[in-house]
């Protein structure tokens, strides 16, 4: 009798199990069914979404071919050589005159980078460390801060050397400096021979030779080169070259947040990087330069890449604006004149802010393979798309908080702002429509006539 029941009840488990078993073998079936039918729709769509990809990459790679990086022939070489022994001979002879603006010359900018647009090596910068003004501010002065990165120097008590170049409230007056730094110029480039016509401009001082009107603190030499080369031929060069301090250590707690998360292969990012640049008056800008030198030229190829071809989508689909600012140091007259003769016209989206949200780009996509010709679309879609967001809201500085990339919108709406989103709204639609496959968008990506 027991023995009977075991059988019912193992007969009843086996049932059991050989139902389920049935069920599962069926449901896989299906599945396996299903996978091999759709196989054929499901490797479409890769190939497809591939091909697309690969279209818009082939477009962005098209334009930094055309446009892009200057290519580091031997006659590029030449200038760039000719260039740096020019400046440093210029920078030791100030020196030898008057040690106080002793400097050590520090190559900057985007032709150092890799991220300059344009194939003529036509632009360079230079940051002047000037090591004796450091040594002194470090030893003899205190630092006054006076918000969003802002500085002033003050000594309480005039030292000999630098005595003239003191307020009467004993803050360091860097115009005094700056002017004295270009008098030293005048004196020492008239005596040095050469194949270079030049001439140099500095805001609010005009120049030496012109009365050119130039933005920003740095002093920006023109040079007219002469080479064999007929790309080169009457190449006219900008060089802008910035006197700089090194950062004290006191300053480093009003740094702002530093982005240490960047990828783990830059160790090289410290705070110490950063500098204090020389404005006008008596202010201190502080710098990320030699920062964002060590970044990019340690970073792929590739990365340098993306930021180039963003440069080039701005300067070909994004609205212009005039640089003509009104000299106050000149007449109604003398300013219509010089608005007739230099206006030109600049991106109203500044580098920076391209820059910036490129170093964020960086910091989310840390490895070398998603940025990668495959990758190269996305990419460039991304900070597009984040420019886009920015301009309608605010954008911030990356490595330090040093006053707005993008003003907030509620301090800079205009209808130049409105104009500028809605080009950029369209240049990322028509760039998704690439990517999409639709190729018709390459209609409304030609570039725009100058």
């Amino acid at each position: 009798m027991l023995n009977t029941k075991m059988n019912k009840t193992l007969l009843r488990v086996k049932r059991k199990v050989l139902r389920r078993a049935e069920f599962i073998w069926t449901v896989t079936r299906k599945v396996i069914t299903a996978i091999f039918r759709w196989i054929p729709y499901i490797t479409y769509f890769l190939k497809r979404n591939t091909v697309t990809n690969n279209r818009l990459s082939e477009y962005l790679y098209g334009l930094d071919e055309h446009y892009g990086a200057v290519e580091k022939t031997p006659d590029c070489l030449d200038v760039q050589e000719n260039i740096e022994t020019f400046i440093g001979k210029i920078t030791q002879t100030v020196g030898e005159l008057d040690e106080r603006f002793t400097c050590i010359v520090v190559p900057t900018g985007s032709y150092y980078q890799r991220t300059k647009v344009g194939k003529l090596p036509n632009e360079f910068d230079f940051t002047l460390n000037m090591t004796k003004l450091s040594d002194f501010v470090k030893e003899s002065c205190g630092i006054e801060y006076n918000g969003r990165h802002d500085y002033k120097v003050k000594c309480n008590a005039s030292t000999i050397p630098w005595s003239e170049f003191f307020d009467e409230d004993n803050h360091l007056d860097f115009e005094k400096l700056n002017v004295a730094y270009i008098q030293l110029i005048e004196a020492v480039i008239e005596d040095m021979p050469g194949t270079f016509d030049w001439s140099f401009r500095h805001k609010n001082l005009g120049s030496v030779k012109d009365g050119f009107y130039c933005k920003g603190p740095a002093i920006t030499h023109q040079f007219h080169y002469e080479s064999k080369n007929e790309m080169y031929k009457l190449l006219k060069i900008t060089v802008d070259t910035v006197l700089a301090i090194e950062i004290i250590e006191s300053l480093l707690k009003h740094v702002g947040r530093l982005p240490f998360e960047i990828p783990f292969y830059f160790p090289h990012l410290l705070p110490e990087s950063l500098i204090l640049t020389i404005s006008t008056g008596t202010d201190l800008k502080l710098s990320s330069a030699l920062l964002e030198e060590k970044l990019l030229q340690n970073i792929d190829s590739d990365m340098c890449l993306v930021l180039r071809v963003c440069k080039i989508l701005r300067d070909q689909h994004l609205p212009m604006k005039s640089t003509f600012k009104i000299n106050p140091y000149k007449t109604k007259e003398m300013n219509r004149k010089h608005q007739r003769n230099y206006n030109k016209e600049e991106p109203s989206i500044k580098t920076y802010a391209l820059k910036t949200l490129f170093y964020k780009e960086l910091v989310n996509y840390p490895l070398s393979v998603q940025w990668q010709k495959e990758n190269l679309g996305k990419r460039v879609i991304s900070i597009l798309e984040n420019l886009l967001n920015c301009l309608k809201s605010e954008l911030a500085g990356f490595f330090v908080d040093a006053g707005w990339v993008i003003e907030p919108w509620e301090l800079s709406a205009s209808d130049a702002r409105e104009r500028d989103i809605e080009a950029c709204a369209q240049l990322v639609r028509n760039l998704k429509k690439l990517q999409d496959g639709n190729t018709e968008a390459l209609k409304n990506l030609s570039p725009k006539q100058q």
